[in-house]
């Protein structure tokens, strides 16, 4: 209750001129209940977490981070300190060594299970990363660190990685609610827990941080706070939904015991988790077992995915110049290999852990750029043999830049992208003029000896493709003027996405 009070008299002081002038800081409590937690009315959209370290101002979870002071800043709760800045706060790993040590080391995706934890480690944004044997104990950093604890016998996906860091102060685990059995799979606690969990961590044992609790190094002065009970346990989808949304898939996350016979089961997994559910029929439903293999191998052999995008980039330009010179089956050779490769340098990326944004930049950049030049390298090779070409080129080429800013416009509207709104969008997105489903018309008319007509037909499809998000901006403006909300189709599959409890069905036959 006296917090409760302390943290109302802030929030009333900091908005007042003079006390904002005096520079406060951002101030922290320790909820052991919601109850304790103060709403600030400048920030309404936030979920309310027990236990965890929270901005008095707003109950953030973030207060630490400068975008966070910044914000309090240009609302007028408090000014930035001008001297003397706090040191901030870093993200350590610890690594929980568990494997058997006996044999080879098991690899997934070309990598050995302790690198892959390290490059978790390091895309979660952690600057150090300390591995544990048995019975050791990390060194602490009280003022300055926060820590996540991975075990290295398990692979985690990522999102479950990125809502455990979110979260804070917390303990995974496949404990399900009234059931007795579970283990503890990972935790992201304060230093004051650590120990605490790194031994419940090691035992596997949700109830008690260790078979011999009394041998746990303190890290506190308080007994209280270095008790499990300080933190808070979670299970799989209370950090993660069923529903991917960056994808647009159901595809409820997964924790896999690195075992022999799970090898391929968690690739497998690994790759699904980076396909996209909406993309082009080809990428959907063609490409998704032979880039799988190829991935493989090339995992296998330490291939980095900038190399096959710079691949790509060769055979992008080669294409080009076969079309230009009216070569058109070398050409489509050269542009569908250029598109497997495409396909295979992300998987790579994401499979391996060794994304990076300029391999992003250059893959995305090369997706946007690349078509139009195609379209007209195939007119201008059909030029020396046919006419009317030119109108055409103008249809695809235009349409395919005028395509782009329609869903732009509906992303800027309604604040979602135009192929998540309802499941005919989804769909048609498999089939919109696009570079896949538009080489697949030019193969067609190659194959019957009318590269003339297969771009004719391109030009065809590209008017429809655009009529067709014209209505759906149209019918989404109509909806929004009625009172009807704009929201993704895949919000109601959340509703029948998979249940903790098979979930958690599913976590055990892994492990």
């Amino acid at each position: 209750m006296t917090d409760r009070l302390i943290a109302m008299l802030i929030v009333a002081s900091s908005r007042r001129p003079s006390i904002a002038r005096a520079g406060l800081e951002c101030r922290v409590v320790i909820s052991r209940t919601n109850a304790d937690n103060v709403d600030c009315p400048d920030h309404t959209d936030r979920t309310d977490r027990a236990e965890s370290r929270r901005c008095i101002h707003c109950d953030d979870l973030f207060l630490r981070q400068p975008k966070h002071q910044k914000l309090h800043a240009s609302q007028g709760h408090l000014t930035m300190p001008s001297s003397a800045p706090q040191t901030p706060i870093e993200l350590r790993a610890i690594l929980i060594r568990r494997e058997k040590t006996d044999g080879p080391a098991l690899k997934i995706w070309g990598i050995e299970a302790i690198e892959r934890q390290k490059r978790c480690a390091t895309r979660l944004g952690a600057t150090r990363c300390d591995v544990l044997d048995s019975g050791d104990f990390p060194p602490i950093d009280p003022e300055h660190a926060r820590y996540v604890v991975l075990r290295t016998d398990l692979v985690y996906d990522e999102r479950l990685l990125e809502g455990l860091i979110e979260a804070g102060n917390v303990v995974l685990t496949d404990k399900l609610p009234g059931k007795q059995a579970g283990e503890a799979m990972a935790a992201h606690v304060e230093p004051h827990n650590l120990n605490a969990a790194v031994a419940a961590v090691r035992s596997l044992d949700y109830q008690r941080p260790g078979a011999n609790p009394s041998e746990i190094p303190p890290n506190s002065e308080s007994a209280e706070e270095a008790s499990p009970q300080a933190f808070r346990f979670a299970e799989i989808l209370d950090l993660a939904p069923a529903f991917n949304q960056k994808l647009r898939k159901l595809l409820p996350p997964f924790v896999f015991q690195v075992e022999a016979r799970n090898i391929l089961k968690i690739e497998n997994a690994i790759f699904g988790a980076s396909y996209k559910g909406i993309t082009d029929l080809v990428t959907k439903w063609v490409w998704p077992l032979p880039a799988r293999a190829f991935t493989r191998v090339l995992a296998a052999r330490g291939v980095r995915p900038n190399s096959v995008t710079a691949v790509s980039y060769v055979l992008t330009v080669l294409a080009t110049w076969f079309f230009i010179e009216g070569w058109f089956i070398q050409g489509l050779a050269a542009g569908w290999l250029m598109t497997f490769l495409d396909t295979v340098d992300g998987k790579l990326a994401r499979c391996t852990l060794t994304s990076s944004k300029l391999g992003d930049v250059l893959d995305h950049g090369l997706d946007l750029v690349h078509p139009p030049f195609w379209w007209a390298a195939w007119a201008w090779g059909l030029a020396a043999n046919f006419e009317g070409y030119e109108v055409a080129t103008s249809i695809v080429v235009g349409g395919y830049v005028t395509g782009r800013l329609l869903e732009g416009v509906f992303l800027w509207s309604f604040k979602q992208e135009m192929f998540t709104w309802r499941r005919f969008d989804g769909y048609f997105r498999t089939v919109i003029a696009r570079r896949n489903p538009n080489l697949l018309l030019l193969s067609v008319g190659v194959g019957f000896e009318r590269p003339d007509l297969g771009f004719f037909a391109v030009a065809a499809w590209t008017v429809v493709a655009n009529v067709v998000p014209i209505i759906r901006i149209a019918q989404a403006f109509v909806e929004r003027r009625r009172g009807v909300e704009i929201k993704s189709w895949y919000e109601d599959a959340m509703k029948i996405a998979p249940t903790s409890e098979a979930v958690h069905n599913e976590t055990r036959e892994n492990a």
